[in-house]
């Protein structure tokens, strides 16, 4: 069996889910979630259950299933050392490593895998179960017609916890607006009557800030608890500017659109923090996110 941890919101949820598939379609073994971390409601609820995934949920009313994640270095060291047990696997260091692939049938994987090389082998199937089994709200299937109707660019601008917590602001970029108006510029250049669907975790910033000729909708009936109609949403955009953000990641993967084409940051994170190489998919844009960086796109090459 693999077991796969959970943790984080949906965007973190759909990337754990993702290499657990992946290596449970390789080796022909159940997939289970252990959505333990979720016990205590934190900011970011459990959502992938939205979804049309392939797995059983994994809670504490089940014993016999270790709890990795609440065990000590050395515990954890005994524990893959006890025979007949799920190895456990942990992301460290952080980002693509291939070795990772070669994780065993029986293993307890705990990270955040992002990167689309941890399941490239079965991205079909993952386009076929990450569609919603919940109904969307009216208003979001409105948007959606308009968008599909339209030239529509789907960005999304994360702030939040990025700006408020000094943790996570050392190590994520505080992208400026000039990184979203030189994305949506670079594809306007080449397309007329464009339509801009805006999305946020703070809407009210936004508003006050954007100052662009295009046509703005402002993405506000959903919320945090909803973000996978958040994330439906952008699937139907021609144009997907993304944040660095594993949201708006899966919006530009999961992507509908003939031809669509996605802009992301050319850097994610801080420097000397986390290695974000990997995290761009092939083909996607990637635009500097300051001024000060080189003038200049370029796509991802990279092979698993």
């Amino acid at each position: 069996m693999i077991i796969a941890r959970l943790n984080g919101g949906l965007g973190n949820q759909l990337f754990q889910y993702a290499f657990g598939r992946y290596l449970a379609a390789k080796h022909q073994v159940p997939l289970s979630l252990d959505i333990r971390d979720y016990r205590n409601l934190p900011q970011h609820g459990l959502q992938i259950n939205h979804f049309n995934i392939q797995a059983n949920f994994i809670s504490d009313n089940q014993a016999h299933v270790p709890d990795l994640s609440r065990r000590t270095k050395w515990q954890r060291w005994l524990w893959n050392m006890t025979p007949g047990l799920p190895h456990w696997v942990r992301e460290k260091p952080f980002g693509f490593h291939p070795n990772f692939l070669q994780t065993g049938p029986s293993a307890y994987i705990d990270g955040y895998w992002q990167s689309e090389n941890f399941f490239s082998d079965i991205a079909e199937t993952l386009r076929k179960e990450l569609t919603l089994k919940t109904a969307c709200s009216q208003r979001t299937y409105e948007v959606a017609d308009m968008m599909r109707s339209h030239r529509s660019v789907a960005l999304h601008i994360r702030r939040g916890d990025y700006v408020t917590n000094p943790q996570l602001s050392q190590i994520y970029l505080n992208l400026p607006l000039q990184y979203y108006q030189r994305c949506v510029a670079d594809w306007a250049a080449d397309h007329n009557n464009i339509n801009v669907f805006v999305f946020s975790n703070d809407i009210a910033w936004c508003r006050k800030h954007i100052r662009w000729s295009y046509k703005t909708h402002w993405i506000d009936h959903t919320t945090t608890d909803t973000a996978y109609e958040d994330l439906y949403l952008m699937q139907q955009a021609e144009c997907c500017v993304t944040a660095n953000s594993t949201l708006s990641w899966w919006g530009g993967w999961l992507g509908r659109r003939t031809g669509q084409v996605v802009y992301t940051p050319q850097k994610w994170f801080q420097p000397h923090t986390l290695d974000d190489q990997y995290i761009p998919c092939d083909g996607w844009v990637q635009m500097p996110p300051t001024p000060s960086a080189p003038e200049q796109t370029q796509s991802t090459s990279r092979a698993a």
